[in-house]
């Protein structure tokens, strides 16, 4: 395919020929129309294909315009639906947060409450080994006023007996078998009466069950 800087120096050339040899003018003129019309020709098709080229260029252009508005549409979509997710996962974690701080917080009571308790405890376990200590004292204490009270006690049934034997056995040929102490320490005889004990002399008896009373050793 010829294009028009080629065609326009063929036909400089061609008019330079003509000027020198006249006699191949008529020849000429017609070859010269030849080429007029052949590049004409060339310069439509070469015109019709660029017009071609352009309108598939367009429509390629188009096409891919077209895929890139759905694509954006869809990237719009996803933007949109990501932005949801993005709201309700913010939401969920101002709620996290929220609780997280509460649990904080709460944790900080606990734990000056466990401190509190844990003084506390300190302090009542010092307070139950110092008792303990004491109690185990006290029971020393008590066992040995225990065992001096059971001393007391024998010595005192044992003078208590010896009184009732100087006091009762001269009359124990009456029947007085027995005696009893009272709560002011008085040495009173007894006789057995009817499953009761007559204590005392005369008008002055006092009746007493066996369990209060005890045997003269005569």
């Amino acid at each position: 395919m010829i294009d028009r800087e080629e065609l326009t120096r063929k036909i400089s050339n061609l008019v330079r020929k003509i000027k020198e040899d006249k006699r191949f003018f008529g020849v000429t003129i017609a070859t010269v129309i030849i080429l007029i019309l052949v590049g004409v020709g060339s310069i439509t098709g070469n015109f019709i294909s660029k017009s071609s080229d352009i309108e598939n260029e367009l429509s390629l252009t188009n096409l891919e315009l077209e895929t890139c508005q759905n694509n954006l549409e869809e990237c719009n979509n996803t933007i949109t639906n990501l932005s949801g997710q993005i709201s309700a996962l913010e939401e969920n974690l101002s709620r996290i947060t929220e609780n997280l701080n509460n649990y904080k917080s709460e944790k900080k009571v606990c734990e000056a409450s466990l401190d509190n308790c844990t003084k506390t405890k300190n302090s009542l376990s010092a307070e139950l080994n110092t008792s303990k200590y004491k109690l185990k004292e006290k029971t020393k204490d008590y066992r040995e006023l225990s065992q001096h009270y059971d001393k007391l006690s024998e010595d005192y049934e044992k003078i208590g007996e010896n009184f009732a034997e100087n006091k009762c056995c001269p009359f124990y040929r009456d029947d007085y078998t027995h005696y009893t102490i009272t709560e002011d320490n008085n040495v009173i005889c007894c006789y057995e009466s009817g499953g009761l004990y007559i204590c005392g002399f005369g008008p002055d008896t006092e009746e007493f069950s066996e369990d209060k009373v005890n045997k003269l050793i005569c």
